[in-house]
């Protein structure tokens, strides 16, 4: 849908599932934005502007590379979103004790993201492989200051789920509305960490 009005690049993240490089980037310095920043200098766009899309810690990256960046970003729809406020790391100890009982610990893991949403057994058999085979990040991710979220001026989207596990829904909402005003904010009620379905939403919020 969205390639009928825009090129769309759908880029892996080096070092988390996908074929891209095996090397786990750390969120602690600037190198997330700048394997951002050349990924679209080879794809082209050096000194242009682009809409972004990004999803958990794709939103991550969406939003350092803003930040460094404003006037190469014109939007960006951001499907829960870390960087905004501190996640909720608990959970991530809790998975990774979960996956110690195999198959059953990660169904219950896959059930505690994916909240509110109907796992078919393909997605179901999916999130498995990806738990027996992948480590989840434990590294923190930095929260963006003040100063820093004052530099998103751009037009923002934002969806976030009331039952996220991973992140603090009520925190991210209240920053983003006191610290980026223009940000167009939907709050969903009994959703947890997987946003699915809101591709003529944001396809809407693009075009607009």
């Amino acid at each position: 849908e969205w390639s009928s009005r825009f090129r769309v690049i759908a880029a892996d993240i080096p070092g988390e599932p996908g074929l891209s490089s095996e090397m786990r980037i750390s969120p602690a310095g600037d190198a997330f934005e700048r394997w951002f920043e050349s990924l679209l200098d080879e794809l082209g766009y050096k000194g242009r502007a682009v809409s972004i899309v990004g999803q958990s810690l794709g939103s991550f990256v969406a939003l350092r590379f803003a930040v460094r960046n404003p006037d190469r970003v014109k939007k960006i729809s951001l499907l829960t979103t870390p960087a905004v406020a501190p996640a909720k790391y608990s959970f991530l100890f809790k998975a990774m004790f979960l996956q110690l009982f195999g198959k059953k610990g990660s169904d219950k893991i896959n059930k505690m993201v994916a909240y509110g949403v109907k796992m078919d057994q393909w997605s179901a058999a999916f999130g498995n492989l990806l738990s027996k085979h992948t480590m989840p990040m434990t590294e923190p991710i930095p929260v963006l200051t003040d100063e820093q979220m004052g530099r998103l001026t751009m037009p923002l989207q934002l969806f976030a789920g009331d039952h996220d596990v991973l992140l603090r829904t009520p925190e991210t909402v209240d920053r983003l509305r006191r610290l980026t005003p223009q940000t167009e904010i939907n709050l969903l009620s009994g959703v947890g960490h997987v946003v699915i379905g809101k591709t003529s939403e944001i396809m809407e919020f693009m075009t607009r």
